[in-house]
């Protein structure tokens, strides 16, 4: 009986280290900000096959939140394009945009699930209805491989684009901040 009293100790221990450690997993910003860029042949209409590429950039914004900005060409000679600040959810970047004032169930949920080598979108609100036509945003990834230090960041926060984001990130955290 003693035996098991003192084989037990070990491995309470251990799993609460493992209940510690899965509690503290949580996406490190400074691991994934940066500039990914996927170069691509795209058809078009009136130019034929074209290069292109397909960008996200991630800018820290505070420590569970981050500046976002993507644009998405396709083979049709479309684009999807989205910008905003995303918060820290588990391992994800999580973008929500205020919903349209006529339709309040409008709004747009897109996931970047930071796997171990790409980050991978998720469209879970159909966000290419607002932001794209004959594109998508859901399953587009970028290798983490690609990641490049932002040497323009003062033009990035400088920009219409970075602005309206923090303005439409700041209106919605006071909309849902309880009085």
């Amino acid at each position: 009986m003693s035996k098991a009293k003192y084989s037990a100790v070990p491995m309470l221990v251990l799993l609460s280290l493992g209940a510690a450690s899965a509690e503290g997993e949580r996406l490190k910003l400074d691991e994934i900000a940066g500039v990914y860029r996927h170069p691509l042949k795209v058809e078009t209409v009136a130019d034929g096959v074209v290069a292109a590429e397909n960008i996200l950039e991630i800018v820290r914004y505070g420590e569970a939140s981050a500046y976002i900005r993507t644009r998405l060409h396709f083979t049709n000679g479309h684009l999807c394009s989205l910008f905003g600040i995303a918060e820290v959810e588990g391992n994800q970047l999580v973008y929500r945009s205020a919903p349209e004032p006529e339709d309040k169930s409008s709004a747009c949920v897109l996931a970047l699930k930071i796997e171990s080598k790409a980050i991978v979108f998720e469209d879970r609100a159909e966000c290419q209805l607002r932001y794209g036509f004959r594109g998508g945003f859901d399953n587009a990834r970028f290798e983490r491989s690609r990641r490049r230090p932002i040497a323009y960041l003062d033009r990035i926060r400088n920009s219409r684009q970075y602005r309206e984001a923090l303005e439409e990130y700041e209106l919605s955290k006071a909309a849902t901040a309880k009085p």
